[in-house]
């Protein structure tokens, strides 16, 4: 019974935490994904570093430091308007595990186009360096995360006949390879689970043109 009930817990706890973690991806839902995106690990950078976003022009849109004082990750706007919660318009910013998953271009002429909101802005490639920091594009990206099936999306046997996998909305998702719009995924059996003595697997459209079709997440 303490087994079953822990279970019970842990599990819980994992879908509190998936549906905190994919809040922000809802709002990119009309946002272009351009051609794929720029993963930065802030908390593998010195304490020192400041992350700057640049606007078209060259002139400074924000930048993301470590407070000296409570060690938490900010947001400074060269316009006071401008706060941590405009950065809710991007991919993924989650301050507690400092990453940021930008929208984003491949590099031009040393710089990263990316993406906030539907506005374009800028990183300087000098300013940020791999492993800490790594652009892939969309195909190679959506392999390193997790997902989950929404209202626009299902789990179906094959891409022909699109039968959907019956009681595949319940659980989450490791991608195990892309096929243009259409990923091979398998329920994930080190984090809420598969169902006893089974693994759920199956097809399922990611991607419609410019638009996201599931949730995903970064953590397990």
């Amino acid at each position: 019974m303490l087994l079953s009930n822990l279970k019970g817990m842990y599990k819980t706890l994992f879908i509190v935490v998936l549906l905190t973690l994919s809040l922000n991806i809802k709002s990119l839902a009309n946002t272009p994904m351009r051609t794929g995106v720029l993963r930065i690990e802030l908390n593998k950078f010195k304490n020192s570093f400041i992350l700057t976003i640049y606007n078209k022009e060259g002139s400074v849109f924000a930048t993301v430091y470590r407070d000296e004082e409570d060690g938490e990750y900010k947001v400074k706007g060269a316009d006071k308007k401008i706060n941590n919660d405009l950065l809710k318009g991007i991919r993924a910013y989650y301050l507690d595990y400092g990453l940021m998953v930008f929208d984003a271009d491949a590099i031009q002429s040393g710089q990263f186009p990316i993406y906030v909101g539907s506005q374009m802005k800028y990183i300087k490639a000098s300013e940020i360096k791999t492993p800490l920091a790594s652009y892939q594009g969309w195909q190679s990206f959506f392999k390193t995360v997790f997902i989950k099936t929404n209202s626009g999306s299902f789990i179906c046997s094959d891409t022909v006949s699109l039968k959907k996998v019956p009681n595949a909305d319940k659980y989450s998702y490791g991608v195990k390879k892309v096929s243009g719009d259409w990923a091979y995924v398998e329920c994930l059996k080190t984090c809420e689970q598969c169902p006893a003595g089974t693994i759920i697997k199956g097809w399922v459209r990611w991607r419609d043109k410019n638009k996201l079709l599931v949730d995903i997440f970064y953590f397990c």
